[in-house]
């Protein structure tokens, strides 16, 4: 679905969900002591999995003056002889950012000077807003060979208690990936499996009908913040709202506790506080 070509018997992993297979690439290809590089503000779970396969966490900001595109700059000043793996999540979680050309690029560039296996996280794939464009940095030249490519169908199809997902990879890292997904869940559930065909047939109608819903429903609330005076990013992807809170003078837990307690609105405070600074 993402312009990839890819064997299915040798390159393609069918996982519970894309959680999992973030974890199986973490654990097929990070050894105790390697560095991953991860986008700050970051989805919950990445952490985690990189510390369950013994790496260690660097993280590299995005920042809003940049429109949360990452500074390729930066990003190199943070590798160092141990990293292994970089992280990416476009269309981004939590940010909405879509990471452009310049981006991508820049950053398969790291991956071949120093490397660098990437894992691109891109569930969100489809939900793309206005004029922008997803692309896979798997497609890039070269890259298809160090990339694992992580999708699913929790989210374009609302299909969130099946857990479906998928990883695309070279046949190495595919194989290694199965022995540990065979060995603890075996392999996702059959109606599960069946059902996502099913969703995946249905066409781009669809898909296109749900992008315009969840657009049209954020629109009301990103005004609404940017009118109380927060600086909202209008995101490009993806279906978050992030608002700056810093004029707010509290941390994002005060706030997200605040917002529950007293308005009864249930939002996510990101695990680091660098994107509320910028």
């Amino acid at each position: 679905m993402n312009g990839l070509q890819a064997d299915p018997d040798t390159e393609i992993l069918v996982t519970l969900g894309a959680k999992e297979a973030i974890f199986l690439a973490m654990m097929a290809l990070v050894n105790p002591g390697d560095e991953v590089l991860i986008p700050d503000p970051e989805w919950v779970s990445y952490v985690p999995c990189v510390e369950l396969a013994g790496g260690r966490i660097v993280r590299f900001p995005l920042h809003e003056k940049n429109g949360f595109q990452p500074d390729i700059d930066d990003l190199e000043r943070r590798i160092t002889s141990k990293t292994k793996m970089i992280v990416i999540s476009t269309p981004h979680n939590p940010t909405g950012a879509i990471f452009d050309a310049p981006a991508l690029n820049g950053i398969a560039a790291l991956a071949h000077k120093h490397n660098l296996v990437v894992l691109s996280d891109e569930v969100y794939e489809h939900y793309v807003y206005d004029n922008h464009r997803h692309q896979s940095i798997g497609s890039l030249p070269g890259m298809k060979e160090r990339t694992v490519t992580i999708s699913g169908t929790s989210k374009i199809f609302n299909m969130f208690g099946w857990r479906v997902g998928w990883a695309i990879a070279a046949p190495a890292v595919i194989t290694s990936m199965a022995h540990i997904h065979q060995n603890t869940v075996a392999c996702a559930t059959s109606f599960a499996q069946a059902g996502t065909i099913a969703a995946l047939q249905l066409g781009d109608d669809i898909i296109a009908k749900r992008v315009r819903q969840y657009q049209e429903a954020g629109a009301p609330l990103i005004d609404g913040l940017n009118g109380l005076g927060l600086s909202c990013h209008r995101p490009e992807g993806a279906y978050f709202v992030f608002p700056n809170i810093s004029k707010l003078g509290r941390s994002s837990e005060e706030v997200s506790r605040l917002l529950l307690e007293k308005g009864g609105i249930q939002s996510v405070s990101p695990s680091t506080s660098s994107a509320e600074a910028t």
